[in-house]
């Protein structure tokens, strides 16, 4: 998956796979890859792991969900994308996920959190990110 050019990669997190940072707005991207059967899920559904994540996400207070709806990728690739806000020490953030499985045995998920006021500048950004999402071997 392409991410904007100019944005540089952070130091590797714990439960990342990758991320990058726009260091003039803060905007980030955090992409994770995960294993169902080593964190114990088992196989699972692209609507199972949505589900599963919506109300893992919800639980943490101060988020709310604003939509989830399928898409497809220019490359044919079955996702999900949630679209989200949520609070953190005083600012408002706006975040967009795409979500895919794959085998149902991999979960993969991108995503992209801004403040509220930079989302719509960064919007057409996400979604040509988003377009370019694709499974390698």
């Amino acid at each position: 998956m392409e991410y904007p050019e100019a944005w540089s990669p952070l130091p590797q997190q714990e439960g990342v796979t990758a991320a990058y940072v726009d260091e003039a707005t803060g905007s980030g991207l955090y992409i994770a890859e995960e294993d169902f059967v080593e964190i114990g899920l088992g196989e699972s559904t692209l609507e199972q792991y949505v589900e599963l994540t919506e109300t893992y996400l919800t639980s943490l207070g101060g988020l709310e969900m604003i939509s989830s709806e399928p898409a497809e990728t220019a490359n044919g690739f079955p996702v999900m994308i949630l679209d989200f806000s949520m609070t953190v020490e005083d600012e408002n953030l706006h975040g967009r996920r795409l979500m895919y499985v794959y085998q149902d045995s991999v979960g993969f998920n991108a995503t992209y959190l801004t403040l509220e006021a930079d989302f719509s500048a960064l919007e057409p950004e996400i979604a040509d990110s988003f377009d370019t999402f694709q499974m390698t071997e």
